[in-house]
């Protein structure tokens, strides 16, 4: 019987340090010690992140990425290191030390750049992990959701996930929407009629903005009271079709503020309509063809 345990303990020794089953167990305890570290990490990071506010939360979640990485890095080489095959591919690899530097590098520039990247993002933070980012040179908005290692994860409004290397996001012309912004404003441009009335117009912007639900009235008190309008409606521009007005819709975040300029749209329009104000709209007149007269 003894005899029989040495040997399935002894079974593939030709290929394994110790045997295939020393192996396996080699390869859980390693990896379930590398797992427990980095949850232990995880709830580190998330407790300082409680403590120093959301400002720290990007930078250490960046350091979160960075130390799981390493750990199953580590993890992986302590189990291959129990092939013995690999070992003596060691020996070899070392001799061609500067071969394989070259390719290395060439193969890991692109991951070291990102990481360096990730590591000014996480730095700097010109934005972090819950804010609105738009990259207008790609066309890109969205929610950042995660700032790794390697790239940058967003949440589109459309419930996507967009995946950004760290060097593109390093280095494009980012605009953050949550940046010191509270409450969100855009700005609305509308062209009406030269003999509309600018007063009326003023008038019905005013209450369409204060009758609207999830507009914000950035006012304050003392403005209130010294009859301050909820927003300046500017006569922005002289155009070929009309005179173009101008004013600013506040809304909580840069989200809600679709929703808001949708209403407030909604009721301009009936609201123009209702008082005689023109939207002028460009119009193509068709004229008939010539007919050609047969000849006698």
């Amino acid at each position: 019987m003894k005899l029989e345990i040495q040997d399935v303990w002894s079974l593939g020794s030709d290929v394994f340090s110790g045997g295939l089953l020393q192996f396996i167990l080699h390869c859980t305890v390693t990896w379930l010690v590398a797992w427990l570290l980095c949850r232990f990490f995880r709830r580190v990071t998330k407790k300082a992140a409680a403590l120093r506010g959301e400002k720290s939360v990007t930078s250490l979640h960046f350091l979160y990425s960075t130390m799981k990485t390493i750990i199953y890095a580590i993890a992986i080489f302590l189990c291959l290191e129990n092939i013995l095959a690999l070992k003596g591919i060691s020996t070899a690899i070392l001799g061609s030390a500067s071969i394989l530097a070259v390719i290395v590098g060439l193969a890991a520039q692109e991951t070291f750049g990102n990481f360096i990247s990730g590591f000014f993002l996480a730095i700097y933070q010109p934005f972090q992990v819950g804010d609105i980012i738009t990259l207008p040179e790609k066309n890109i908005t969205g929610t950042v959701t995660a700032v790794t290692i390697r790239n940058t994860t967003l949440k589109t409004y459309e419930n996507s996930t967009l995946i950004i290397p760290n060097s593109v996001a390093d280095s494009a012309i980012i605009e953050n929407k949550n940046s010191g912004t509270d409450p969100y404003t855009r700005y609305m441009n509308i062209t009406v009629a030269y003999d509309a009335d600018i007063d009326l117009i003023r008038k019905i912007v005013c209450r369409v903005l204060a009758e609207t639900a999830g507009v914000v009235d950035p006012r304050t008190a003392e403005q209130k009271a010294a009859g301050s309008l909820i927003t300046d409606v500017l006569v922005w521009d002289f155009l070929a079709g009309g005179m173009q007005i101008h004013f600013g819709i506040s809304a909580r975040t840069f989200g809600d503020s679709f929703g808001v300029f949708a209403e407030v749209r909604e009721k301009l329009i009936r609201a123009f309509r209702q008082n005689g104000i023109t939207i002028p709209y460009q119009t193509i007149t068709l004229t008939g063809a010539p007919q050609n007269t047969p000849k006698a």
